[in-house]
């Protein structure tokens, strides 16, 4: 009977403490859960914290690992029970892990979505996954007893891994420590796919605000460069219309001429505006087989047939096969360079235009004799909008033909660039493929 009563009570012990165990799960997991949502952070400060939630409730070390596509090892966050332990890890998953960029074996293993368990791990076994002495010492040093791999899904997808393994050897894991982990790293993939969302709607709101800051710089910028050739067309007319008996032929050949100048000026502006908003909604530009030398030489005689005071010289080859291009948007980027070329060089210095093959592509460029840029605005003069500060004075704009001139050679899988003259001026060019070179 005595035998019996110390079966009773030995079995109400251990049921008292399972029911304890339990308990205490439920609150780990309540205050896990509590730490990972209590506030919206950064995916990096979410994934920071999460290895510290299970070391050392259920755990002696947590690492928590995040993939990027196709399984590849991203980021890498350890904790573990003490600072040894800790250095261990550190140094094994720095020079025996997964190589930077490369696909982690445990998205392989968890690729299904179901966690791994090992409830009682051999050190023989172990050691057989060392290739390197230092990599065996540090095994041996970690003794771990136990280890759990449980897959970190969010929206359907396996974004990375959570593992826990023990180093005492009266501290196993089982079923009720692999449904822990599993709930954990549950919680702990939701808390890192709220703090993605929350990354994309704060990015998405600055872009928002920067765009609507863009737009009305832009509106008040092309709202000021449209007031000065209108305000010249109606000064013109004015004059015209009150004086027009009593102007001689030069006077009245000069206020037409402004007159015409302010009109292209605004022309060039609104094309310029319309193609960059075709481009902008993804409209793709059809291309033809278009003769370079033709194109070039009647831009060439048509701004000479309006700028009469400006000389412009061409040179092209001989043999210049068909550029795959638009010919409606070449002429306008011609005419974008021809413009940038005279607004900036003396009016006495001729402009030139060369046009040449090299291999597979068909290059045009317009050089000048202007004040030139600094090498380290070269890039930046295709910016929309740029305007260097030792030219913005010279030269009224709004700073997008050049802008225009770089999406729409692009888009016709060309290429274009600048570069200083040698004895002054700029270079600026652009390069088309060859028709029949795989782009038709």
């Amino acid at each position: 009977m005595l035998e019996r009563e110390k079966e009773l009570l030995r079995a109400e012990q251990e049921a008292r403490l399972l029911l304890e165990q339990g308990r205490r799960r439920l609150m780990f997991l309540a205050d896990a859960s509590g730490a990972l949502t209590t506030s919206l952070r950064s995916q990096k400060m979410t994934l920071a914290g999460i290895p510290a939630l299970a070391v050392p409730e259920i755990a002696d070390i947590c690492v928590t690992y995040t993939f990027g596509r196709g399984g590849v090892a991203s980021d890498t966050v350890i904790a573990a029970r003490d600072q040894e332990l800790h250095d261990l890890v550190t140094e094994y998953e720095e020079h025996y892990g997964v190589p930077e960029g490369a696909r982690h074996p445990l998205a392989r293993l968890l690729s299904r979505g179901v966690p791994i368990m090992f409830s009682e791990l051999h050190e023989p076994n172990l050691l057989l996954l060392a290739q390197e002495e230092r990599q065996r010492e540090i095994l041996k040093r970690l003794s771990l007893t136990s280890y759990i791999a449980a897959p970190l899904v969010a929206a359907g997808r396996i974004i990375g891994a959570m593992t826990f393994a023990t180093v005492d050897p009266e501290n196993r894991f089982g079923e009720a420590e692999l449904a822990v982990a599993v709930v954990l790293a549950h919680r702990a993939a939701v808390a890192l796919d709220n703090a993605r969302l929350f990354e994309e709607s704060q990015r998405a709101q600055e872009e928002l605000r920067a765009a609507a800051t863009a737009k009305d710089e832009f509106l008040g910028l092309l709202s000021h460069e449209l007031r000065s050739p209108i305000t010249q067309i109606m000064s013109g007319v004015g004059i015209l219309r009150t004086r027009h008996e009593r102007l001689d032929d030069e006077d009245r050949k000069s206020v037409i001429a402004d007159i015409d100048a302010e009109c292209d000026r605004m022309y060039r502006m609104v094309e310029n505006l319309l193609a960059l908003g075709r481009l902008e909604l993804g409209q793709e530009v059809p291309t033809e087989p278009v003769l370079t030398r033709i194109v070039v030489e009647k831009m060439a005689a048509s701004f000479m047939k309006r700028k009469l005071d400006r000389v412009v010289t061409v040179e092209t080859g001989e043999q210049l096969e068909p550029a795959a291009a638009s010919p409606y948007y070449l002429e306008l980027v011609i005419a974008n360079l021809l413009s940038n070329a005279d607004k900036y060089s003396p009016p006495d210095s001729p402009i030139e235009i060369q046009a040449r093959q090299c291999g597979d592509s068909l290059e045009i460029a317009v050089l000048d004799r202007g004040p030139g840029i600094d090498p380290g605005e070269v890039e930046a003069i295709f910016d929309r909008f740029y305007r260097s500060d030792s030219t913005a004075n010279k030269a009224a704009g709004v700073g997008l033909g050049l802008t225009v001139c770089k999406r729409l050679i692009e888009a016709q899988s060309g290429k274009v660039w600048a570069r200083p003259r040698e004895g002054g001026g700029l270079e600026v060019g652009v390069s088309l493929p060859v028709y029949g070179n795989g782009v038709d």
